[in-house]
């Protein structure tokens, strides 16, 4: 509390410091420790109307960090960098969700907290779960993200399975697409190579660099 005012009818203006935004349309009450004035009791669950003049709390943002179209056979990992304007402590979000289907069946796996991803050998801080697709059918599956926030609305990548290429957009809300291959023999190996000096499409040992 920075201060009060008693008015002398019975009413006081209480001037509190805030740790986060108030946003329109956020509910509000008030509790106050025993003390918060001399001889002041505890109380809680005081009404308290909300004139914040500040729209709704800012969508939050992220990015995949994992490839799309990735084969994969077996347990693979994703990873999202995704961060909001109001973290709690230093977690940026409350949680985050990956829903995984391949039409039929959709398995859900949460992250609560920040884990390290070596997927790339560089350790970088994200968001991200391991995820068991050994429930669904072989094929395209589709992974979704729902970012959860602690202040206002999560951000979500939808739902339903989706084969489209579409999931190679430039855009933060497409779900992950990849390959999956249980058996080793649905997507068979294969190599883009390239000839960036003669232009030449007929594969050499030239040009493989190492």
């Amino acid at each position: 509390m920075l201060d009060y005012t008693d008015h002398g009818d019975g009413t006081r203006t209480v001037r509190l410091r805030l740790s986060r935004k108030v946003y329109v349309g956020d509910a509000c009450t008030l509790s106050l420790a025993a003390g918060w004035r001399t001889g002041a009791s505890a109380q809680s669950g005081i009404a308290v109307t909300n004139n914040s003049a500040l729209a709704a709390a800012p969508v939050i943002g992220g990015r995949w960090l994992t490839p799309p179209k990735h084969r994969v056979t077996g347990s693979f990992r994703v990873d999202v960098m995704a961060g909001s304007i109001n973290p709690e402590g230093k977690s940026g979000l409350a949680a985050a969700r990956f829903d995984v289907t391949a039409g039929t069946t959709t398995k859900t796996v949460w992250a609560t907290g920040l884990s390290t991803s070596t997927a790339y050998s560089d350790s970088v801080r994200c968001w991200g779960a391991d995820i068991d697709p050994s429930d669904l059918n072989a094929g395209l599956i589709t992974v979704h993200k729902t970012l959860v926030p602690w202040v206002g609305p999560s951000r979500t990548s939808g739902s339903g399975q989706s084969t489209a290429a579409g999931s190679f957009v430039n855009t933060a809300d497409a779900p992950l697409v990849m390959a999956y291959d249980p058996a080793g023999t649905r997507y068979p190996a294969a190599w883009v190579v390239c000839d960036p000096v003669n232009g030449t499409a007929t594969a050499s040992a030239a040009m493989v660099q190492g």
